[in-house]
Order: C-alpha cells, then structure tokens, then sequence
C-alpha cells in the first residue's frame, strides 16, 4: 500500500479503490499504533461516497503519512 496507489485512484476518481485503500490504511495504521491515521482513514472512509471534491483527503492522508513514516524512522534510528 503506498501513497502512489491513494493519489492515483483519486486522479481517476475510483471511489471503490479508493475505499479500499483507506481500509487497508485503517488497519494497518491502527495495528501499527499511528492512532491519527487510522481515525482519519476511517473517517474518509466512510465519507468517502459523498465527496465532490477529494482535495482536502488527499492533503489531510499526505500529512498523516509523512508524520507516520518520521515517527517509523525515528524507531528504527
């Protein structure tokens, strides 16, 4: 799973991936303990069906991954 694959599903406006990348990010972040990215991609996930515009997702989900991939960094430092 990679921010690639979230950008390019909503460059072509693919609701259904989409929601299933914020799932897998969901889990993933929930299990991993990075706690805001997986509230914020559950919550996108279920918002998801009624956005016009998915600006705001993709900036908020670029944010949320950048912290967690310094937080994972630091770990392994």
């Amino acid at each position: 799973l990679s921010q690639q694959q979230l950008e390019s599903a909503a460059s072509e406006n693919n609701r259904d991936d989409i929601k299933k990348i914020l799932h897998k990010l969901k889990g993933t972040a929930g299990i991993s303990g990075l706690y805001k990215l997986a509230q914020d991609s559950g919550n996108w996930e279920k918002k998801i069906d009624n956005l016009k515009n998915l600006t705001s997702m993709q900036k908020e989900l670029k944010t949320d991954i950048a912290i967690a991939l310094d937080i994972m960094k630091g770990l392994l430092n």
